[in-house]
């Protein structure tokens, strides 16, 4: 069974970071779009390509922004 951890709190960021969050899940939506477009349809094998570089890159933000996090919330304690 998963430990439970305590929630993350927003409330201590800039909003350079809000912007850099909501960017990231931005990358995340459009790389899933391009992708489900090449599945559905006809599309160019480089809307596939890009969507999954856009969907790598946003997830590896996210990733990194959920350390800087813990990292942030585990000092405040």
């Amino acid at each position: 069974m998963l430990a439970k951890q305590p929630p993350l709190r927003l409330g201590g960021l800039s909003w350079r970071d809000r912007i850099q969050l909501v960017n990231s899940v931005l990358f995340c939506v459009v790389g899933g779009i391009l992708i489900l477009r090449f599945v559905r349809g006809p599309a160019p094998w480089a809307a596939m390509v890009l969507g999954g570089l856009f969907l790598a890159f946003g997830a590896y933000r996210l990733g990194l922004a959920r350390r800087e996090l813990r990292k942030r919330n585990h000092h405040d304690e």
